[in-house]
């Protein structure tokens, strides 16, 4: 079956001009930080709130690249986003492969943690009590963890991997250099 491919606006070309593509860039980006500087104020120090402010601001940059991108004409996958055919032996060996990152991960937190604990003390004067809802509740538990995952994951991998580095790679030339100075960026 054939994917739909989206026709290009006149808008979705000006977006192909350098100016377009530099207008594309502060636009995701100023979405975001308009969210974040009208919205943390508001929430005060509630780490749960602010946390809730930037999954906002991300949701709503996302949505500003997707836009973008359907006003090209464009899908995805013109970003590295494809979904290969599902394979058990695939989802399987990402699946082992998540958790190997995740033990590592949680070992070297652990070691993090021990070896600054040594450094500096332990942190008696840590205030977590903007946490205290998460203590006992599950179903919070595990909802503030996948905003968590949205927001700082897939977030972060599609709007600075994704769409700022082929943007930047993009104004620069696209050649094996421009896509070194999109990286830098």
């Amino acid at each position: 079956m054939q994917e739909h491919q989206p026709t290009r606006t006149p808008a979705g070309e000006w977006l192909l001009t350098r100016q377009g593509r530099l207008a594309e860039i502060l636009a995701v980006f100023g979405v975001g930080l308009a969210v974040i500087a009208v919205g943390a104020p508001r929430v005060g120090e509630d780490p749960l709130a602010r946390g809730g402010v930037v999954w906002v601001a991300n949701l709503l940059m996302l949505a500003t690249i997707w836009l973008g991108l359907r006003l090209r004409g464009q899908g995805w996958a013109q970003l590295g986003l494809t979904l290969p055919p599902a394979r058990l032996r695939l989802l399987l060996r990402g699946f082992v492969t998540s958790l190997a990152v995740l033990v590592v991960a949680l070992g070297a937190f652990v070691v993090g943690a021990v070896v600054m604990g040594m450094l500096l003390g332990r942190p008696e004067a840590a205030d977590l009590s903007g946490y205290d809802a998460l203590r006992g509740n599950l179903p919070l538990l595990v909802l503030v963890l996948a905003l968590v995952y949205v927001a700082s994951s897939f977030g972060e991998e599609v709007t600075y991997r994704g769409f700022l580095i082929t943007r930047v790679a993009e104004l620069a030339g696209e050649g094996r250099g421009a896509w070194r100075v999109g990286v830098l960026v």
